[in-house]
């Protein structure tokens, strides 16, 4: 474990133990996308920055897409919802454009 790590846990007021358990628990993946983090690499410790009491370990790309979006469950519902918007009009572009390549 390096330095700043060891001050990052320090920081959130767990043990290299603790977070070693949560590795465990987590089975050494993201809390989000399951995603395996790589030896050299280790997860982030996310925490709530109203109380920084840490809710899990993710990795780079999930923790800061969380902070992308300021821990605002409304932002991330209406990302969602604009996702799955797209996903709907997208499967009706392709099948419209298929039909005009048929002409």
């Amino acid at each position: 474990m390096n330095k700043n790590h060891k001050k990052l846990i320090k920081k959130y007021g767990i043990s290299s133990e603790e977070y070693t358990k949560m590795c465990n628990k987590q089975f050494f993946k993201c809390a989000i996308c399951f995603g395996v983090s790589s030896k050299n690499k280790r997860l982030s410790i996310d925490h709530c920055h109203e109380t920084n009491l840490v809710r899990g370990l993710l990795c780079d790309s999930c923790n800061l897409g969380l902070g992308s979006f300021k821990d605002d469950i409304s932002r991330l519902e209406s990302a969602i919802n604009y996702l799955k918007e797209f996903e709907y009009k997208k499967d009706k572009i392709i099948k419209e454009k298929a039909r005009n390549l048929k002409i």
